[in-house]
């Protein structure tokens, strides 16, 4: 293959901060929010993993208030993308291909 083949066979993507829709991403447990989600970046969500591992209770709750109304949210400590697919007008996305080996895979909310 030359070399003016292989630039043929390239396709630029998107990147995933300019998807339509975008409001964040986690990627390796690095967990990257949008202006909207903002406030989420300040919770410890490696330690909160952590501890429920160590009580051996992953089965956590977590009340979130928005817009003044708390909200009550149940999911595995160690699958943020539960918690955050469960937020009310979120829809979180989990990618992860079957024939990809580990770190294979993706996760954003839309």
């Amino acid at each position: 293959m030359t070399e003016e083949d292989s630039e043929d066979i390239f396709i630029e993507e998107t990147p995933i901060e300019e998807t339509s829709g975008y409001l964040g991403h986690i990627f390796d447990d690095y967990l990257s929010f949008g202006p909207e989600l903002e406030a989420l970046s300040d919770f410890d969500w490696t330690q909160f993993e952590s501890m429920a591992m160590d009580l051996a209770k992953l089965d956590r709750r977590l009340t979130i208030e928005l817009d003044g109304k708390a909200t009550a949210i149940e999911a595995d400590a160690s699958r943020k993308n539960e918690f955050l697919d469960k937020l009310p007008s979120v829809e979180a996305t989990y990618e992860c291909p079957p024939d990809q080996g580990p770190a294979g895979g993706s996760g954003y909310p839309t």
